[in-house]
């Protein structure tokens, strides 16, 4: 049974014939080669299409997940990795997913808003710091919310893990110390919210990539990023910006892995259940725990590089000072973006995400981001 988005963006004419020609022998685009006779377990070999960079804080998660798989199904599954732009460019590489020339996703969700609302409510700035909780709150309302589950079969979508980046930091050329900095300035940002919140206090939007950054920057074309904390080590803008910030506005992003819900759906109940197993571990904990040493990697890398000079905390005043003007309207601004591109009660939604993260917030009681503990002590002790 193909989904309303896949019958949607069927093939048609000779392209069809073309398809179902290159195809045949095929379950769904995914390669069956097992199978065949009596006592043979059917194999996959899935097309996973990525935007995490192979250096990025988000890698260890993304590769942990697919290694896990194909461990322990046996081989049963395995994966043909692809590099980011490899075959699908970094800002629509949901496509790749959706026109069947991969079935395994991983993709920033605010890259392609329309298509992934139910994950990004992490984005909202002012939210939880904690990582942990909000990834375990965003698979349990993709999970058992009827409406993100309902979003997520029209998408064609099996959802895997959600992982927040951790917290926003701004790279720029003179320290910023309050939003009074920022205004004027041509920021690289991505994510709508945080983008709105950075138009609030004066800036302007440069909306490329995060592997388009560097230029962005070296042609002046934008003359401050705002990013995670690998952007000005993974993507070397540290070598043209040394002045980084932590805001205090919260988690910058996120990070989704999803199965083409045609293919989970030709999975048998043994493969199902495994893959359910480790998709339970890996929100569990495992993937905040996986990004935490990632990013306390990245202090100790952006300490040691050249020209950064600095890694600095806005005082609460400041960051008090930026939430009084936007604050008050961010969960308003989701709920109406989301509701714009096809969630149905979006408000019920956020509500229960926000239940949801109190709820893990019990259970992972002492995860810190690691963005915190770099800006306040790791930047100087890594130099000391």
């Amino acid at each position: 049974m193909f989904s309303t988005r896949k019958r949607r963006q069927a093939f048609t004419g000779a392209l069809a014939v073309g398809a179902i020609v290159a195809l045949a022998g095929c379950t769904g685009g995914v390669v069956d080669s097992g199978g065949g006779g009596e006592g043979d377990e059917q194999t996959w070999n899935i097309t996973e299409v990525s935007v995490a960079a192979p250096t990025s804080v988000m890698r260890p998660w993304h590769d942990w997940y697919l290694d896990q798989v194909e461990e322990r199904t046996d081989g049963r599954i395995t994966f043909t990795r692809t590099e980011p732009n490899e075959i699908c460019g970094i800002l629509d590489a949901g496509e790749c997913l959706f026109d069947g020339r991969a079935q395994f996703l991983t993709q920033v969700p605010n890259y392609q808003p329309s298509s992934f609302a139910s994950l990004s409510m992490p984005e909202i700035v002012f939210g939880s710091d904690n990582l942990a909780a909000a990834s375990a709150a965003v698979y349990d309302v993709n999970k058992n919310n009827p409406d993100a589950l309902a979003y997520l079969e029209e998408q064609g979508l099996h959802h895997v893990s959600t992982l927040p980046v951790g917290r926003v930091v701004i790279g720029t050329s003179q320290p910023a110390e309050s939003v009074a900095d920022l205004n004027g300035e041509a920021v690289r940002a991505s994510g709508v919210l945080v983008t709105q919140d950075l138009e609030a206090v004066g800036a302007s939007i440069v909306n490329v990539g995060a592997q388009e950054a560097y230029q962005a920057v070296q042609t002046g074309l934008a003359t401050s990023v705002a990013g995670a904390m690998d952007f000005p080590v993974v993507f070397k803008i540290g070598e043209l910006l040394p002045y980084w910030s932590d805001p205090g506005l919260g988690n910058y992003s996120e990070f989704s892995m999803f199965w083409d819900l045609d293919t989970w759906n030709e999975f048998p109940d043994d493969i199902k259940q495994t893959l359910t197993e480790i998709e339970e571990e890996i929100n569990g904990g495992v993937g905040a725990d996986l990004l935490y040493d990632a990013s306390f990697e990245q202090c100790t890398a952006l300490a040691e590089m050249a020209n950064v000079e600095s890694l600095t905390t806005w005082s609460e005043d400041a960051t008090q000072e930026w939430y009084d003007m936007v604050g008050e309207t961010n969960d308003e601004n989701w709920v109406s973006l989301a509701g714009d591109h096809g969630l149905e009660n979006a408000d019920g939604v956020l509500t229960d995400y926000r239940a949801a993260v109190e709820k893990y917030e019990g259970e992972h009681p002492d995860y810190v981001d690691a963005v915190i503990e770099c800006a306040e002590s790791g930047f100087e002790e890594a130099r000391s």
